[in-house]
């Protein structure tokens, strides 16, 4: 469609539909910066003395015992709870490792 007053061609775009673009285009490029977090040990109970909280403020989870789903070709075929240790990866960042023996192998 052409505007006859000024020989351009109308693109139908409003201020409002141009203006969210924009912000999608905005929030698109923020999701991409790295965010650092921290968290403040004196507000933990008992003002956080002697507390290590670096593993949280490296996105890690604490090592434990934690209820698993054992899973075989799309089916749930066992739920056990099973010991996991932190380890750190490639780039040293942390993550959870479990172990699975022979015979936890064998019995599926």
């Amino acid at each position: 469609m052409r505007d006859t007053s000024s020989g351009r061609m109308k693109t139908g775009v409003t201020g409002l539909a141009l203006a969210v673009m924009v912000a999608c285009v905005m929030f698109r490029a923020e999701s991409g910066i790295a965010r650092t977090y921290s968290f403040d040990a004196a507000m933990l109970k008992g003002g956080g003395k002697g507390v290590d909280l670096t593993l949280f403020e490296e996105g890690g989870q604490l090592p434990g015992i934690y209820p698993v789903d054992i899973i075989l070709n799309g089916s749930r075929v066992d739920s056990q709870e099973m010991a996991f240790h932190a380890e750190r990866d490639a780039e040293g960042r942390p993550y959870l490792k479990t172990c699975l023996t022979r015979e936890m192998l064998a019995r599926y």
